[in-house]
């Protein structure tokens, strides 16, 4: 079952190995610094928004908060196609454990 920790956790390993505008990703010291964008991508799922919201998101936070200003929007919507395919895919699972199927 999804649960809002286990969304957060599943988003900010996401947003370490994939995403990663720092490139702090392998860095131990760094594990955290994405974590502010894990818990608002979560709301922003959870929230209905589509996969262009958070892919805008997260390019603005990339290339505006961040000011890593050559950062490809097409990466951001990479990974936000596969962050929503994550929370789909445990949203359906969660459904279906609570409506069986007839």
């Amino acid at each position: 079952m999804l649960d809002n920790s286990t969304l957060c956790k599943a988003i900010r390993r996401l947003l370490l190995e994939e995403w990663d505008p720092l490139g702090i990703g392998q860095d131990k010291h760094g594990q955290d610094s994405y974590n502010v964008y894990a818990v608002q991508v979560g709301r922003l799922l959870v929230q209905g928004h589509s996969r262009e919201g958070i892919s805008k998101y997260l390019h603005v936070m990339a290339t505006e908060h961040m000011q890593v200003k050559d950062f490809s929007p097409e990466h951001s919507q990479a990974v936000a196609s596969k962050i929503a395919e994550f929370f789909k895919a445990g949203w359906e699972r969660r459904a279906s454990l609570k409506y069986p199927k007839q």
